[in-house]
């Protein structure tokens, strides 16, 4: 592919959704970005696709990101939360299997959650959230 972009969440460490993306350098950066992927073939997209995976918490971005009907973005945004939320609730499944056999581990994982989810800003509040819900 000519002029390859490397994906947006190489460039910065910022889970999907966060205020980087839409402010700044992330803005510019996803903006960027977003054109050059639209502009591609369905050909070109699927291998781009298959050449860069998503992280975990980048939940259905690529769907996003190549819809242009704002009406069908909008269905995708919802259907994303839900499947956003579905990831947590494994996650967090994980993290409550992990905490009996080793909590060092355990912590280590719900951290990582919490960094990637980008609502949470520390793990006990991801922690507080989900027991709530338990």
């Amino acid at each position: 592919m000519e002029n390859e972009l490397a994906p947006p969440w190489t460039k910065f460490e910022w889970p999907q959704g966060s205020m980087g993306w839409r402010m700044g350098p992330g803005e510019s950066c996803m903006n960027e970005w977003v054109s050059w992927f639209r502009s591609l073939s369905k050909k070109d997209k699927d291998q781009y696709i298959a050449s860069y995976p998503t992280p975990d918490d980048w939940i259905m971005f690529y769907e996003i990101t190549s819809e242009q009907d704002i009406n069908k973005r909008r269905e995708l945004f919802h259907q994303h939360s839900i499947e956003r939320e579905k990831w947590l609730e494994k996650e967090f499944s994980l993290y409550l299997e992990l905490k009996d056999k080793d909590i060092d581990k355990a912590l280590k994982h719900l951290e990582k959650v919490a960094t990637y989810n980008g609502k949470y800003k520390d793990s006990s509040t991801i922690f507080n959230s989900y027991v709530k819900k338990s």
